[in-house]
């Protein structure tokens, strides 16, 4: 076991480092099935605003799409504005 709740990492994509840099569907749905092949995705977000799929469906309080699109991923925020 790594640190944390996750477990190690398994899978042909094992020791790949992916930026998912995209939004809603399409972009984090590849970089949700490339953690599933055991790569290091690191979703990047908008400060404050996050991805807009955050706030789609909601189930026990929590954002369903979101469980479906950020399992197995990172997450960080980065201001890219001046």
């Amino acid at each position: 076991m790594e640190s944390g709740n996750r477990p190690a990492a398994q899978g042909p994509l094992v020791g790949i480092r992916v930026l998912d840099v995209g939004q809603l569907v399409a972009g984090p749905m590849t970089g949700t099935l490339l953690a599933d092949w055991g790569a290091d995705v690191v979703k990047v977000e908008q400060p404050l605003i996050g991805d807009p799929i955050r706030k789609l469906g909601s189930h026990t309080g929590a954002p369903l799409w979101w469980k479906v699109n950020g399992r197995g991923k990172r997450s960080v925020a980065l201001d890219l504005h001046l």
